[in-house]
């Protein structure tokens, strides 16, 4: 049986909805988009039963990590919304090494969404919109526990002398999220663009890309003003990838 925890405490104009367990918080964002709920509608959830991640990768959920959704209509072209992605990296990384400063150094930013500790991962996020306008933000952070996932590595953040750990992270996020939200709505992308490039990781290095069945190799020049990847392969063609998973080249195929 899972115990009552109090929820996290969110800045005003955010409403949380807390469950100790649901399939998914962004299967219920999307329920509560659909029936009209508001921008700034919080959902958090101390365990899933059907977390998911990008490609529809099952996202495993024990308790003791952190599992969030974030709700929101942003009055911005639906093909700049993938900016945000970019914004809420930037969000958790801050988050945790507010709350762990022995971990700042450590962490990195993987393109296009994910957190890495020592170079293994241990946070996530998952950008869904809807022709309706509306953006939901997943976010999931190994806190207590990593999962074993085949072919990727994973990390968490250790014991950490919080109580509860997974609100204090939740209040950490969603405060800075508003803050840096209102500061990508009136300053715009470039500003993002140049702090997430500055804890990049494997900037400069040789990186696979796998684009579906094809593999691509090269070396990771940066983010082009869109969020795309910028890779200059063996060719020294320069190539920009929009979407694709990222590994360091001594990692492709393992």
């Amino acid at each position: 049986m899972i115990e009552p925890v109090p929820p996290p405490r969110l800045p005003l104009g955010y409403t949380l909805h807390s469950f100790d367990a649901i399939d998914s918080t962004n299967a219920e964002a999307k329920r509560l988009a659909r029936s009209g709920a508001a921008t700034g509608t919080i959902v958090w959830a101390r365990t899933q039963s059907a977390g998911r991640g990008r490609h529809n990768r099952e996202w495993i959920s024990p308790s003791g990590n952190l599992y969030l959704s974030i709700l929101l209509y942003p009055d911005t072209p639906r093909q700049e919304m993938t900016q945000l992605s970019f914004v809420a990296g930037l969000v958790v990384l801050e988050a945790i090494s507010n709350i762990v400063p022995d971990l700042a150094g450590r962490l990195t930013l993987k393109w296009p969404n994910d957190v890495l500790l020592d170079g293994a991962k241990c946070a996530g996020l998952l950008l869904e919109s809807d022709s309706d306008g509306w953006l939901i933000i997943g976010i999931g952070v190994n806190i207590a526990s990593a999962p074993v996932i085949t072919g990727r590595t994973t990390s968490c953040l250790g014991a950490v002398s919080l109580s509860p750990p997974t609100a204090r992270f939740a209040e950490a996020i969603v405060a800075r999220w508003d803050t840096q939200f209102r500061r990508w709505e009136t300053q715009g992308f470039p500003q993002v663009r140049e702090r997430w490039l500055a804890h990049a990781a494997y900037l400069g290095e040789q990186i696979a890309v796998t684009l579906g069945e094809e593999t691509v190799t090269g070396i990771f020049e940066g983010l082009k003003q869109d969020g795309g990847l910028l890779l200059r392969d063996s060719d020294g063609a320069l190539r920009h990838i929009m979407a694709g998973d990222v590994f360091a080249a001594s990692q492709a195929g393992s």
